[in-house]
């Protein structure tokens, strides 16, 4: 089976808060590439025994993918979409089973020397990733400096930001 082959039933047996963030978010589970998809699947498969912020964080990966322009999308997945991957990992059980498809493809990347490629979409990936997450910190440390300098923060919290030495308040 290909991601585009997805079936809301192909998560049934998936744990009931995995399953269901896997049904709202099959229309991008369906557009990544066979070698990208099993490795998130393995992650979602964990969800519901994950901590909250480990649960962001994997909510946050979906965000941001499903975020992407078309082209910023495929310029993210096409270093996995490039990976030469035999037909028996098509075949594997990768939606129920991501880990044995994961064990599968990196015996397959290095016997085909390929793991480098792979190792540096991954880490391509990360580091977009990581730059929107960023971008998205500054923008909100911005809006919280505005914020301070048109004075709309409540006296309390001005107060606690001078006890703390915060530079940006302005006395």
């Amino acid at each position: 089976m290909l991601p585009p082959e997805l079936l809301p039933k192909n998560f049934a047996g998936y744990p009931p808060e995995a399953r269901r963030l896997a049904e709202r978010q099959i229309a991008l589970l369906r557009r990544l590439p066979l070698a990208f998809v099993p490795l998130l699947l393995r992650e979602l498969l964990a969800y519901d025994w994950k901590f909250p912020a480990e649960r962001l964080d994997l909510e946050r990966q979906f965000a941001y993918l499903t975020s992407l322009a078309n082209k910023d999308f495929a310029a993210a997945m096409a270093a996995f979409s490039q990976l030469r991957l035999p037909g028996t990992l098509e075949q594997t059980d990768w939606v129920n089973a991501p880990a044995v498809f994961t064990e599968q493809l990196t015996a397959h990347l290095w016997a085909t020397h390929q793991i480098d490629p792979f190792r540096a979409a991954a880490v391509f990936c990360a580091g977009v990733n990581f730059l929107n997450f960023s971008n998205q910190v500054k923008n909100k440390i911005f809006k919280f400096r505005q914020f301070v300098h048109n004075n709309e923060l409540p006296e309390s919290l001005i107060l606690f930001f001078r006890k703390y030495n915060f530079t940006f308040i302005n006395s």
